[in-house]
């Protein structure tokens, strides 16, 4: 992990999310759209959400409509 992405992930950590949103943000994040097509068709997202507690998943859901609106 870069000098970067640690420092981002800290600062992420210390505003309300965890750290396990924060890993998926970035896996998000950091894939390709075919990447990003396996993990959805895949289940790896899915299994990845299933061991989120509910605060922890409407958080995820906030981060990436965020990262929907900044492409757009």
């Amino acid at each position: 992990m870069s000098r970067l992405h640690w420092r981002i992930q800290k600062i992420e950590n210390r505003s309300g999310d965890s750290r396990a949103v924060a890993a998926i943000v970035n896996r998000i994040s950091q894939a390709s759209n075919r990447e990003l097509y396996e993990m959805i068709h895949g289940g790896v997202l899915e299994r990845m959400a299933k061991r989120l507690s509910d605060e922890q998943l409407g958080r995820l859901i906030e981060r990436c409509k965020k990262m929907l609106i900044g492409e757009s």
